[in-house]
């Protein structure tokens, strides 16, 4: 089976992943995730040159998921005889619940992280998730 990746679609997928994050960190529950994360805001704008590093390591975060979501969504649009957004979004789903809810879980176990702040990570990555999948769904 050869796997065709839209490399346009990962890169809108990583674009997407930017503006989400954004705005889920941002005006959606940025005031909150900062709170329960114990994150403490300089007093100042950090300097362009200090977000370099996290935003690339972000992208290159971005990229992975969604290359891999394609492969996965390719996969299961295989086995399942599915296609579209419905093919992409239980891709989604499935991965979603597979590995981020486990790993964010084990936040909540082992470093006594809150439940919300679990609901934030968490509907953030399914979200980020959905989003990927559909983008990668209809532009495959």
């Amino acid at each position: 089976m050869t796997i065709i990746i839209n490399y346009w679609a990962v890169l809108a997928s990583m674009v997407a992943s930017v503006v989400l994050g954004f705005a889920w960190y941002g005006p959606f529950f940025g005031k909150k995730w900062i709170a329960l994360s114990g994150i403490v805001m300089p007093d100042k704008k950090p300097a362009f040159s200090d977000m370099v590093k996290p935003m690339a390591m972000s992208l290159v975060g971005a990229f992975l998921m969604a290359f891999t979501l394609a492969h996965s969504i390719a996969f299961g649009n295989a086995f399942l005889g599915t296609d579209g957004i419905v093919g992409g979004l239980q891709a989604a789903f499935w991965n979603w619940i597979g590995f981020v809810v486990p790993v964010n879980l084990s936040f909540v176990a082992w470093e006594g992280r809150s439940w919300t702040l679990f609901l934030i990570h968490s509907g953030y990555w399914l979200a980020l998730l959905g989003i990927m999948a559909t983008i990668l769904s209809v532009w495959a």
